[in-house]
């Protein structure tokens, strides 16, 4: 595993869009069209649309934070440790293909360098 790979697969906007902004929009929207379908007498639509889309924010605000904190500490292994960090993601198993995994091994290596 490369940096570059790190970056193009897992930290780029392109897989928070699709990884994240996506299944939410479309979550969100077909939470709402069940809500319209089954008709729910006691709550107005537009006061549910605006609760489930404020759920869906914070998720996106999550997820966003969470890619956003990786890259940062990505790019500081890069600069200061470029040497160290390619060797600790040459010696990765091919397994870590989550992204939760991703981000917690470059927790890992930031914390083994650190110290």
């Amino acid at each position: 595993m490369t940096p570059e790979e790190i970056e193009t697969r897992w930290l780029s906007l392109g897989s928070w869009l699709y990884g994240c902004v996506l299944p939410v929009a479309v979550g969100v929207i077909m939470l709402v069209l069940l809500c319209i379908a089954a008709g729910l007498d006691g709550a107005p639509l537009d006061v549910t649309a605006a609760v489930l889309g404020s759920a869906g924010a914070s998720v996106l605000a999550y997820n966003g934070i969470d890619i956003l904190s990786a890259r940062f500490v990505h790019a500081r292994l890069l600069d200061r440790h470029e040497r160290q960090y390619r060797a600790h993601l040459a010696s990765v198993p091919e397994g870590f293909d989550q992204a939760r995994d991703i981000f917690r091994l470059i927790d890992w290596i930031d914390r083994d360098l650190q110290a």
